[in-house]
């Protein structure tokens, strides 16, 4: 099954997938969280929470699609 995890600035926005999954995010970058929102993982604190999961398989396919190419025709443009 696959899945696209889309990020902007360094932050998860969106995922989506063909089916559904289970995600948990583990997040270190704790500076300015709320500290009863954080736990120990690995004896470090960290923000640990499950995205909602958009299962579209259309999309998946889409964007996969998209990257092969834009790889084909960056692996042309090198040659």
């Amino acid at each position: 099954m696959k899945q696209i995890i889309v990020m902007n600035g360094g932050l998860i926005q969106n995922i989506i997938s063909e089916g559904d999954i289970d995600v948990t995010i583990v997040d270190y970058d704790t500076e300015g969280a709320n500290v009863e929102e954080l736990m120990k993982v690995y004896e470090d604190d960290a923000y640990v929470f499950s995205p909602q999961v958009q299962v579209d398989t259309d999309e998946v396919n889409d964007i996969l699609t998209i990257i092969e190419k834009a790889r084909a025709v960056s692996e042309v443009a090198s040659q």
